[in-house]
This record gives structure tokens, C-alpha cells and sequence, in this order.
């Protein structure tokens, strides 16, 4: 399944309304997380969240190229998925079986 993220951010530095276009799959049959980066939006982190908000994982290198794969070695369940640009974050919930 793949999911479509389009969000508005609100960021209060700029008092500006920005717009984000990314691209989440969860690919259990490899077990990496894929992110497509549609704009080219500059990513500076990527957090694992469990559904208790406890924090399983973190990214922070080779994430600014179209295609961004990263591996989930965790339990399976439903996790949070925050990508941080430079510009905001979205969080996307995602399963990982």
C-alpha cells in the first residue's frame, strides 16, 4: 500500500503557508521504509514512533535524494513516522508486518 502525504505546514517563523509533497511506503517484503521525495524537499531527520510515542528509531544521513530507503528492523505493529525538513514535519502512521 502506498500513501500519498500532501500537507499545508504552518510555519510561525515565516508566517507562511508551505507546501509538501512526499511519498510513504512501508515495504515489509524487504522491510524498509521508502520515502519518495516529489519536490525535493530538504529532509534533515526521520523518527520511528511507536504507538506508545516511545521513540524505536532515527535517521539523519542519505536522506536528501529522490528515493530514500530506510530499514526498519523492529516488531511488527503500527508505527509514527516524522519527517523533518527544513522547512517543517509530517507524521504518517504506518504497519510494519
Amino acid at each position: 500500500n502506498t500513501l500519498n502525504i500532501k500537507n499545508y505546514l504552518f510555519f510561525s517563523k515565516y508566517f507562511m503557508l508551505f507546501y509538501i509533497e512526499l511519498t510513504l511506503f512501508m515495504n515489509n517484503t524487504i522491510g524498509k521504509l521508502q520515502i519518495k521525495n516529489n519536490i525535493a524537499e530538504e529532509i534533515v531527520n526521520v523518527n520511528l514512533i511507536n504507538s506508545l510515542g516511545q521513540h524505536v528509531n532515527s535517521w539523519n544521513t542519505s536522506l536528501n535524494r529522490r528515493t530514500v530507503y530506510l530499514p526498519v528492523n523492529t516488531a511488527t505493529g503500527v508505527y509514527m513516522v516524522q519527517i523533518i525538513t527544513k522547512n517543517g514535519s509530517v507524521v504518517q502512521k504506518v504497519v510494519v508486518e
